[in-house]
């Protein structure tokens, strides 16, 4: 209702409100509206509603008030409402607020027509009849009140006149409604939580709110990264759609404090709202509970987990919990994750970005840092590496600095004294490991970050450490395993690590186990002050000063397992040294199980040293000579490095290193001989001999060999010639004529620079037997022999760009090792054999552009099928329906195909099939088994001209993602409309024959993007704006579209070629409306006025439109691009010039704390310009008050029009926001704070970013716009007066935009004020 008297209204003018009901008391007060107010409050949404029962014909201005400072309004339209000037009267002002502020309103039509209220009719006409003669002498209110009628029942809400639904079920379909848009349109207190918007949304796209699941999601990753930081914000901006929520915080200290059913009856008061509940048992007894529990849509976060008992107890299988109910874990320990969670998030660090706002944000509050800082501001962010809490701790060490001396001190104690605050919060993460994996982890700390994984398994065993420590650190978010295999840690991680060690003995490095600092390996090694508790040494000679070490530096280290001297500066320049030994080495340690050395300077290893437990010896660019001199026992050795050991003459004896497994001699241009030894030696798989000049080779069971730079011709007989072990060669000698017997086991390359190997097939019989992969690509083999199945072991053959090749032998299927057949680009091959067995390994198989018209009807028996590659096999024309029993088959491309017609019906369920492309296809329907491919996520019709018919079943496919049917020209419509495709992000209907969209496809809750380009439509249905997911609308060239209705929320609308579109309802960020002739002036200056408005909240950040994975402007560095026909640059450009180019005398202080970057318009005048990418280029030169210069280079946009060619042909207006990608530079390197003047040049670029000058386009006016935060904020939210004062006075507005805003500020602070409580505007 409406309404409330004056006193009733001032008891809540200090307050804001969600939901102000405007009702007809005596209709709805003791019904509906009393229902719908309890159901509200319930949801603890804060309600205005009038409780009292006396009413005047004029709303009190209190009561506007209360209506101003709501989020959103409810209208209940029923019967009798139209005889109440009061409720008329709220209508009025509600949807004023609508149009000036974005308030959010829904009609609720109760028991009454929606045509009668939008035409006035039944009883709506009848009170107009009464009012027209009441109100003779002030017709113009009436007017009004018909307006606003019809506004309102134009509005999507809800009707039940036909009683359709009970008032118990519209209650609650009206506040699941109230709570999706409240949550949308209230920003939450985010302040300071710098990057956490995109994280939030990829929480909520995990959490599935659509589903009716019980879904439990992990929040997973290191300590200090943010994960209860995202969890409190999801919970916050969540928690309303759920009955009943709980966050239990901090649960690692309060499993501590408190026995385990604490927690447990914490939850289960919270969630049933009964603080009574207890239970002591380990179970829960009590079925009524249980039941409870079970009918209670709820959302639990579950703080800092650190023992799976813990999820047991609270939501374990014991504990179920309403339809629809989403469980959020956050730990550290991913353990605990996997066995209880749907699906796991890993936090990431922040950006390079955000870490610095967030920085800058703690470290300076509103202050501007000096030019000298840019380096050190630099330094002390990549020290943080990302992470939140490192970031606010350091920033507020940081903030007590005055001067850039104070910053360099605090940061050169930081690095010998680490904040204790973060190692605090990251050392539970190690105390909670067990002793093996403790020693595992200090070991990386020191010693092998960034190693590859195997080599620090090895290491552990060696110590008799158990290597699957490794995976539970990994869990632990303590290390991560790169993609090249290699074991990462973050700095912070690493350094709280060392820290642990340090703390063994502060005073003294020698008395620690472990010294990984080069400043304290230099203090043992030159003060000789090493002892038995030292296990190993790590450090880089490049950050140690010279030392001469003594002989028995490592006497009194009798227990160093690990000793690793890098010298990479060594390796560029061998006169290099900072470590000598000029009275030689006495002693190493026997239990050495590590030693590398890079540039050893001694021609040997001291002779008592027994290498007994030596498992790697790495000594690259060293002086040796020979290792030693007598026989040793080498037992655990499996490495050797003496590479680039030009001076290396011989190898010792080896003949007892059974073990070894890998030897790198490249380089080792003095060796001779490798001992006859090496054939026995079966582990031994790995052996480079590249660039060794004068050898004799006799070695055994390699799998890897590198003769490169060698001149050896031949290899000998007994080369590989023991079946236990197979060999590579991946690199051979250009010299090499011939190979080994037949019998020995190779994987073989026939590269063209060998001629042991030709292209042709008389040469074939060379190759041995026992191969495991065969690579022929290019060769002239025109069929392969039925003997092929001799090469049994064969894992991988490689036939693409065989241009002769016919045909395959089906002997090929006794090939039961096979796992990868690549036929690419045999363009000759027409028949795939018959597989007369089954081929278990077999996971690729490449057929793309061949000429086979047909698979065998037996290409089921390819069981493990993975991927099949078909593209451009322009003479097939079918598939056979045993495709269907691929079962593990992931993509299927037929793309290029142009006489395949039909696709088989699918006889069974296929669930790994993910990717289908049938495009440029001659298919005219789907099959009507289509939705069996039940886990199908892309499929891609496009260019399917012949494409008549879809059937119902695809709307069966819930896990489609991408839909297109993009240039299907006969297809005419899709089928009518069901439940389903609730996965679909993109759908692609362009260049299709459909004449018009039906409002249901926007039902489609996933829907991001949705493409009619090109299509005959004439208007899009006033359903699309309940598409709340959507972000890209694309509707090039639909010339027969007249207007757009209102959208939702946009990231992008490209709308050029339009030709017969007049008006529009909103703009977004990324808006193309080039070559829409038809657009008015008045549009034009609108749209313009808008785009000043969606600047500003860009700039400031209070606009949540653009998801970070949606964005296509990072590359580019814009945030908002608009571009539609006009020949002037917008009145509210400050710097406007004729022509390229403009010089700007810049404002004391410009660059500023609140600057946030700069808008750009050009005008450029188009000749018949035909147009696919579009760039400009802008030189800026800023000169500083002492005449230094600073030139940036920079894109100033890069936009594409999808592909095509479009033609343009009259003057057309570009503006971009922050699209100098100088800004970001710039306030890194603070190297703008002096500058008093501009010169700006704008310019044409061609794809590669060179200037080019087109005769066919030409900028013809420039503008510069500079944004700041205190006009962003009164732009905002005074966007009427400010409207109003650009009409009246453009020339003021345009010459000086600061002082406009200066000379209101007293008529601005009270609309301030007002629209900064509601959020600013919605456009």
């Amino acid at each position: 209702m409406a309404a409330s008297s004056s006193s009733a209204a001032n008891n809540h003018l200090h307050e804001k409100y969600d939901v102000f009901l405007s009702f007809r008391g005596e209709d709805t007060r003791n019904t509906f509206t009393s229902h719908l107010h309890a159901a509200l409050c319930r949801k603890k949404i804060k309600t205005y509603i009038d409780d009292n029962l006396e009413r005047g014909d004029e709303i009190a201005p209190a009561l506007m008030e209360a209506i101003t400072k709501s989020n959103l309004s409810v209208i209940i339209f029923s019967e009798n409402y139209a005889f109440s000037t009061w409720c008329l009267g709220e209508l009025v002002h509600i949807l004023r607020c609508k149009e000036e502020y974005g308030q959010c309103v829904i009609p609720i039509f109760y028991s009454i027509d929606p045509s009668h209220v939008r035409n006035q009719q039944g009883t709506y006409g009848a009170a107009f009849s009464q009012l027209e003669e009441r109100f003779q002498d002030n017709i113009d209110k009436v007017h009004k009140w018909r307006e606003a009628l019809t506004k309102a029942a134009n509005l999507s809400g809800f009707d039940n006149l036909n009683k359709t639904w009970t008032e118990a079920y519209l209650v609650d379909k009206v506040v699941e409604d109230i709570l999706t848009k409240l949550s949308e349109t209230l920003s939450d207190d985010l302040k300071g939580l710098v990057g956490i918007e995109s994280r939030i949304n990829d929480i909520k796209w995990l959490l599935c709110n659509h589903s009716l699941d019980v879904l439990t999601v992990g929040i997973w990753g290191m300590g200090g990264i943010g994960k209860t930081t995202l969890a409190d914000a999801v919970f916050n901006r969540l928690s309303r759609k759920f009955e009943a929520s709980c966050f239990l915080a901090n649960m690692r200290k309060e499993s501590e404090k408190h026995e385990p059913n604490h927690l447990r009856n914490k939850l289960l008061r919270k969630i049933l709202n009964d603080d009574k509940l207890n239970i002591d048992t380990p179970s829960i007894g009590s079925e009524l509970v249980k039941r409870r529990l079970l009918n209670t849509k709820v959302l639990i976060v579950l703080d800092d987990v650190n023992d799976s008992g813990q999820l047991e107890l609270l939501v374990g299988d014991q504990v179920q919990f309403g339809p629809g109910s989403r469980i959020i874990i956050t730990t550290r320990d991913r353990r605990i994750l996997k066995e209880k969670v749907d699906k796991i998030y890993e936090v990431k660090g922040l950006t390079r970005e955000e870490a610095l706002q967030l920085f800058h944000l703690k470290a300076f509050k509103n202050n501007s840092p000096g030019t000298d800082y840019a380096e050190l501001l630099g330094m002390v962010v990549d020290y943080a590496e990302g992470m939140p809490l490192a970031l606010k701790i350091l920033g507020s060490s940081f903030l007590h600095c005055k001067s850039k001396e104070d910053w360099e001190a605090e940061l050169n104690k930081l690095k010998k004294f680490p904040s204790q605050k973060i190692h605090n919060v990251l050392r539970l993460s190690y105390d909670g490991l067990e002793e093996n994996e403790k020693e595992i982890f200090l070991d990386i700390a020191c010693f092998y970050r960034g190693s590859n994984i195997n080599f620090v398994k090895r290491m552990s065993d060696s110590r008799g450490l158990f290597a699957a420590g490794i995976e539970v650190l990994v869990d632990m978010s303590l290390i991560k395993i790169s993609s090249r295999n290699c074991l990462e840690m973050h700095d912070l991680v690493q350094e709280m690590g060392r820290s642990i060690v340090r703390e063994q003995c502060i005073e003294e490095p020698g008395k620690r186990n472990r010294l990984c600092i080069a400043e304290d390996a230099y203090h043992v090694l030159k003060n000789n002050t090493g002892t038995a508790k030292v296990q190993g040494i790590s450090f880089n000679t490049l950050e140690a000063r010279e030392l001469d070490m003594s002989p028995s530096a490592f006497e009194k280290m009798y227990n160093l397992r690990v000793l690793q001297i890098c010298d990479t500066k060594y390796i560029y320049d061998d006169k290099y040294c900072k470590l000598y030994l000029s009275q030689g080495l006495e002693f190493l340690p026997s239990t050495l199980s590590l030693l590398r050395w890079d540039g050893y300077p001694l021609k040997s290893l001291p002779s008592k040293f027994s290498p007994e437990n030596l498992v790697e010896l790495r000594m690259p660019y060293s002086k040796v000579e020979q290792l030693w001199t007598k026989e040793q026992n080498l037992g655990n050795l499996k490495v050797i490095d003496l590479s680039y050991s030009t001076h290396l003459t011989e190898l010792p004896d080896l003949s007892k290193s059974q073990n070894l497994e890998s030897m790198n001699l490249y380089g080792c241009t003095s060796l001779v001989l490798i001992p006859s030894v090496f054939r026995y030696l079966g582990k031994l798989t790995y052996l480079n001999l590249g660039s060794c000049w004068s050898l004799n080779i006799s070695p055994g069971n390699i799998e890897f060999l590198s003769l490169v730079g060698s001149a050896m011709e031949e290899l000998p007989l007994s080369f590989g010639s023991n079946e236990s072990s197979p060999c590579l060669i991946l690199s051979l000698s250009k010299k090499l004529k011939k190979c080994a017997s037949s019998n020995c086991q190779l994987k073989f390359s026939c590269g063209g620079f060998c001629p042991m190997i030709s292209s042709s097939l008389g040469n074939f019989s060379k190759i041995p037997n026992n191969i495991t992969v065969l690579d022929m690509t290019g060769t002239t083999i025109e069929v392969f022999p039925s003997s092929i199945e001799r090469f049994f072991g064969l894992t991988k053959l490689e036939l693409k760009d065989c241009q002769r090749l016919v045909s395959l032998p089906t002997s090929i299927c006794k090939l039961k090792s096979l796992e990868r057949l690549d036929l690419s680009g045999c363009s000759k091959f027409e028949h795939f054999p018959e597989i007369l067995e089954p081929m278990g390994c077999l996971t690729f198989l490449g057929l793309e552009g061949t000429a086979i018209r047909g698979l065998p009807s037996s290409i089921g028996c390819l069981i493990s099928l993975i991927k099949i590659e078909l593209e451009n096999c322009k003479r097939l024309a079918s598939l056979p329906t045993s495709i269907c029993k691929l079962k593990s088959i992931y993509r299927l491309s037929l793309n290029g195909c142009l006489e395949f017609e039909y696709f088989p019906e699918i006889l069974e369920p296929i669930e790994h099939l993910k990717y289908l492309s049938l495009e440029r296809t001659a298919v005219k329907k789907l099959p009507l088994s289509i939705g069996s491919l039940v886990g199908l996520e892309t499929l891609y019709l496009g260019h399917c001209k012949n494409l008549e018919f879809v059937p119902n079943g695809i709307y069966n496919l819930n896990c489609l993602k991408y839909l297109s049917f993009d240039g299907c020209l006969k297809l005419q419509k899709l089928p009518p409309f069901s439940v389903g495709l609730c996965s679909l992000v993109e759908l692609n209907l362009s260049y299709c024959s459909i004449l018009d969209i039906t409002g249901s496809i926007f039902c489609l809750a996933s829907l991001r993007s949705l493409y009619l380009c090109g299509t005959m439509i004439d208007s899009i249905p006033a359903s699309i704006k309940q598409a709340l997911q959507l972000r890209h609308l694309y509707l090039i060239n639909c010339s027969r579209i007249h207007s757009l209705p209102e959208l939702p929320i946009l990231s992008c609308l490209h709308a050029h070629g339009c030709i017969s579109l007049k008006t529009i309802s909103r703009i977004c960020e990324e808006f193309k409306f080039s070559n829409c002739p038809n657009l008015s002036q008045n549009s034009w200056s609108n749209l313009m006025d808008d785009t000043l408005i969606r600047i500003m909240r860009m700039a400031t950040a209070t606009s949540n439109f653009i998801e970070e994975e949606d964005s296509n402007y990072g590359e580019e560095g814009c945030s908002v691009i608009i571009v539609c026909p006009g020949n002037e640059i917008p009145n509210w450009f400050s710097y406007q010039n004729e022509g390229c180019s403009l010089n700007i005398k810049l404002p004391p202080n410009w660059f500023g704390t609140d600057f946030l970057g700069f808008a750009l318009s050009l005008v450029v005048t188009f000749d018949n310009y035909n147009i696919e990418k579009l760039r400009f280029g802008c030189k800026s030169i800023f000169k500083t008050n002492n005449g230094e210069s600073h030139e940036f280079n920079c894109r100033v946009s890069g936009s594409d029009w999808d592909g095509g060619n479009y033609n343009f042909h009259s003057d057309h207006a570009f503006v971009w926001y922050n699209a100098l990608e100088l800004v970001e530079g710039a306030k890194c390197s603070a190297t703008l704070y002096n500058v008093t003047e501009a010169s700006v040049h704008f310019y044409q670029q061609d794809h590669s970013g060179r200037p080019v000058n087109y005769s066919s386009l030409m900028v013809k006016k420039c503008g510069i716009c500079l944004l700041y935060t205190r006009v962003a904020e009164k732009i905002i939210v005074g966007e009427d007066t400010i409207s109003k004062r650009r009409r009246d006075e453009p020339e003021a507005w345009g010459s000086d935009i600061f002082s406009s805003f200066e000379d209101q500020k007293d008529e601005l602070l009270p609309q301030i004020t007002r629209k900064r409580k509601n959020g600013g505007a919605d456009f």
